[in-house]
């Protein structure tokens, strides 16, 4: 599953995002920076551990 989250954030699959880079900023846009990308690569590559649940 991790590999699947990994892969759609990185092509920017999801979130899912129709306007494009030309189309004016918009209020609480759902796009992923390219540092929170590399979180989601990096989460994966290494083994994709849980987080505390506490």
């Amino acid at each position: 599953m991790s590999s699947l989250i990994a892969w759609a954030t990185q092509t920017r699959y999801m979130p899912p995002w129709m306007p494009s880079n030309r189309s004016p900023a918009l209020k609480y846009e759902r796009k992923l920076s390219d540092a929170e990308i590399q979180v989601l690569q990096d989460w994966d590559k290494e083994g994709a551990l849980q987080g505390d649940l506490e």
